[in-house]
C-alpha cells in the first residue's frame, strides 16, 4: 500500500504510526495467545492433543506425519510443561509446513530418566547452512528461549537437501 499511495507528509506520518501500532498489537496478541492453554490440550491431555495436531497438519498439508509417544504419563507432566511441549511441537510443525518442503515427518515424545525428550525429524530441504541461533527465524529463536527457560536443552541438526532434526530434553 505504501508504494501505491500518494500522501501528504502529515498523512504519511499518520499512516506509518498506524502500521507500527498494528504491528505492535499483533505481536502482543501473539504473546498472549502463546501463553494460553490450547483447547485440544485442555480437553484431551498432552499425548492425544499432539496426536490430533499431527493428524490435522498431515491432512491439511498432505505431509506424512508419524507420531509416537513412549512412557508419557500425563500425571507427571505439569500444566506448564504440557503447554510448552505442545507449543514447541506446534512451532516445529509450522516450520515444516512453511519452510521445509518435507514429505515425511517423524515426531517422538519420550519420558525417560526424569526428562521429557522430543525428537522431530523431517526429510525437507534443510536450513541451508544456517548453523547459529542468530540466523534462525523468530520461531526457532523463541523455541530456544522457551526451552532454556524450562532448564532444558535443544539441538538442531540440519543438512542442506537432507532435512532437519530437532532434539530437545526437558526436565520434568
Amino acid at each position: 500500500m505504501r508504494d501505491n499511495l500518494i500522501l501528504t507528509t502529515e498523512n504519511a506520518l499518520a499512516f506509518e504510526r498506524s502500521i507500527n501500532f498494528l504491528q505492535q498489537t499483533l505481536m502482543e496478541f501473539r504473546q498472549i495467545s502463546l501463553g494460553m492453554m490450547p483447547e485440544l490440550l485442555y480437553k484431551n491431555g498432552l499425548d492425544e492433543a499432539l496426536r490430533l495436531k499431527c493428524a490435522e497438519v498431515s491432512a491439511a498439508r498432505s505431509i506424512a506425519i508419524q507420531y509416537q509417544s513412549v512412557g508419557l504419563d500425563e500425571g507427571r507432566i505439569s500444566r506448564d510443561r504440557s503447554i510448552a511441549v505442545y507449543r514447541i511441537i506446534q512451532e516445529l510443525l509450522d516450520n515444516v509446513e512453511n519452510h521445509a518442503s518435507a514429505q515425511r515427518v517423524f515426531i517422538q515424545v519420550r519420558n525417560m530418566d526424569g526428562k521429557l525428550h522430543l525428537h522431530v525429524h523431517d526429510d525437507g530441504v534443510g536450513m541451508h547452512g544456517k548453523d547459529t541461533i542468530r540466523s534462525w527465524g523468530g520461531g526457532l529463536q523463541n523455541m530456544q528461549h522457551r526451552v532454556e527457560s524450562l532448564k532444558g536443552n535443544m539441538h538442531v541438526d540440519s543438512v542442506n537437501g537432507k532435512g532437519t532434526t530437532v532434539t530437545i530434553a526437558l526436565h520434568l
